[in-house]
């Protein structure tokens, strides 16, 4: 397990924090998010990144979500933690604290698989861009509403 002396060193490091429902990109429209992949309980101990396909892009108006994960966080050891970083650490029994976060080579490949992915989904489903201007088109207000999701 990697250790940093506090966030800041590990983001310069070119590490990136996993957080479940973060947003990392936008591409072709569709958010690219943190999901928590540790199952019930607990939670917070690994994550990676799915793909979610806006509800004006399908048939039945209730999106996408990746059945597929990509990528895997990392457990990074923090020995000084501030009270605004907080986010998703658990205190280890030596007084440090353990963190979740993608490593600068598995953000970037978690990236492009799945960029990847979500092009394969369009090219399965090619009527799906045409479906969304026409409902955008039907409902202005949509369009307003989808850019303030992002």
């Amino acid at each position: 397990m990697l250790t940093f002396r506090n966030t800041d060193d590990a983001l310069a490091a070119g590490f990136v924090r996993a957080e479940s429902k973060r947003v990392y990109v936008i591409y072709k429209e569709c958010n690219i998010i943190g999901a928590d992949l540790s199952g019930a309980i607990p939670l917070g101990l690994s994550f990676g990144l799915r793909v979610e396909i806006p509800e004006e892009f399908t048939r039945n108006y209730l999106g996408v979500i990746s059945d597929k994960s990509f990528g895997k966080s990392v457990p990074i050891k923090l020995a000084e933690v501030r009270r605004s970083e907080m986010w998703g650490a658990s205190f280890a029994a030596n007084n440090n604290y353990i963190v979740q976060m993608f490593s600068p080579q598995d953000i970037r490949d978690a990236l492009v698989l799945a960029r990847e992915w979500t092009d394969r989904w369009f090219a399965y489903n090619p009527e799906a861009r045409e479906r969304a201007i026409l409902r955008r088109a039907e409902a202005p207000g949509l369009a307003h509403v989808q850019s303030m999701r992002a």
